[in-house]
């Protein structure tokens, strides 16, 4: 029983971030998504079929230009958001390369620039790298050029990453690159790469 309970993956559960969850969003979004590429692309072939024999009466090319640039976009956003959908619902990475990009993007940017300094912020990265035993976006290094790291600096406190990295819950279980082992610090690749 002991050993189902280690092997139980907290991702699966069914809380605010979970795979779960988090998949359902994305499924959601991918479908929106999709419905709008297909309303352009409806639009864009039904002035095609419906109105094109009448293109010739007018002076300017602008309703040719635009119903083809509406079946296109409504073509490739209706291609994006069926790739998103299966992506997401078989949980193809390549698939979602973009999804990744962004909020790995965007996760490193509120490490860099919030964490400390944004206490809603902090609780939530802290609590995103204990459940997923996880440090940072991608690796412990995300945190060398942070604003917490540059402040701890100038108050001179030594660890290198946030006490929510470390396996046991200690304030400095990295002081100086010399202490990164497995040991000590959550080296798991971040949560967004699972």
């Amino acid at each position: 029983m002991i050993a189902q309970a280690k092997m139980h993956n907290r991702r699966d559960d069914s809380g605010c971030c979970s795979r779960i969850f988090l998949k359902s969003i994305m499924v959601v979004f991918n479908t929106f998504f999709w419905i709008s590429g297909a309303a352009f692309l409806f639009l864009g072939l039904a002035s095609l079929f419906l109105r094109h024999q009448y293109v010739p009466l007018l002076e300017t090319p602008l309703f040719a230009l635009t119903t083809y640039l509406f079946i296109g976009t409504g073509g490739l956003i209706t291609v994006l958001g069926t790739v998103g959908c299966v992506g997401t619902m078989q949980e193809i990475r390549g698939c979602l390369i973009f999804v990744h990009e962004e909020l790995a993007r965007n996760l490193n940017v509120t490490i860099n620039n919030k964490y400390h300094f944004d206490s809603g912020i902090t609780r939530a990265v802290d609590h995103m790298q204990t459940t997923f035993k996880c440090c940072g976006t991608s690796s412990i290094w995300d945190w060398q050029y942070s604003a917490w790291a540059q402040d701890r600096a100038r108050s001179n406190y030594t660890s290198l990453v946030p006490s929510s990295c470390c396996i046991s819950p200690n304030s400095s279980c990295v002081q100086s690159h010399l202490d990164i082992h497995p040991s000590n610090v959550h080296t798991e690749v971040g949560w967004l790469l699972n």
